[in-house]
């Protein structure tokens, strides 16, 4: 019995930390510059972030459902 709980307990681990932060972890979309634009003079956009290092900026906007997404897009 001890070997059953010991099987469950390290299977319940390696879920925890391999499976379950991929299906929890957010989806990035990679968007055009033009397409960040047009979201910006649409007022969708809610946050910006510029990632230096990587000449990258990130951003959350609403999508059609009314849903917030990040986008990622290219530094112009």
């Amino acid at each position: 019995m001890i070997y059953y709980y010991a099987i469950v307990l390290l299977v319940m681990m390696l879920l925890n930390s391999l499976l379950f932060p991929a299906l929890m972890q957010r989806r990035v979309t990679e968007v055009s510059y033009d397409t960040f634009l047009s979201m910006v003079d649409e007022g969708s956009v809610t946050e910006v972030a510029y990632e230096q290092d990587e000449q990258l900026i990130v951003f959350a906007a609403k999508n059609s459902s009314g849903k917030e997404d990040l986008y990622k897009t290219g530094v112009f």
